[in-house]
């Protein structure tokens, strides 16, 4: 396994773990950090997945 099969897996579990603090704060079970946050995560979240996974495929 090379270095970039790597790190796109790193990234891809980066990812969804962006994703489900994003899930968390959007159901307000952290509620420190206001629900409107979450919009921002998720899109950041989404982001990072799509781009490992593309990469993956190459």
């Amino acid at each position: 396994m090379d270095i970039k099969k790597v790190v796109n897996i790193i990234c891809l579990i980066a990812g969804i773990c962006v994703l489900l603090f994003a899930a968390l704060i959007g159901t307000r079970i952290i509620d420190w950090i206001p629900a409107t946050k979450a919009i921002v995560l998720l899109v950041l979240g989404g982001v990072i997945v799509l781009w490992s996974l593309i990469s993956m495929r190459r």
